[in-house]
């Protein structure tokens, strides 16, 4: 997540379990991550899904626990919006 090559230092932001619920207008069917898991960094945005046993054993003993779901969107094309009565 932070090659060598990376002028700045990678920050991580915010992590949080989710849900993932949506449906792709190429395909009109609906897409759920039960096990979803969303990161923050700096200047990336990253939506995961945590493995299944099976999927781990598959893997290998030292293989990952999460796998990215789709591919990383750039920090710059998020906008963050407070939703009313749900701020801290």
């Amino acid at each position: 997540m932070s090659p060598p090559t990376l002028p700045y230092a990678r920050e991580l932001k915010l992590s949080a379990s989710v849900v993932v619920r949506f449906t792709p207008r190429s395909t009109g069917v609906e897409i759920i991550h039960q096990q979803g898991f969303v990161y923050i960094l700096s200047d990336l945005f990253l939506i995961c899904e945590k493995m299944s046993l099976n999927d781990r054993v598959a893997a290998g003993v030292v293989g990952p626990d999460m796998r990215l779901c789709y591919p990383p969107l750039s920090g710059k094309v998020l906008k963050v919006t407070e939703v009313p009565g749900q701020g801290a």
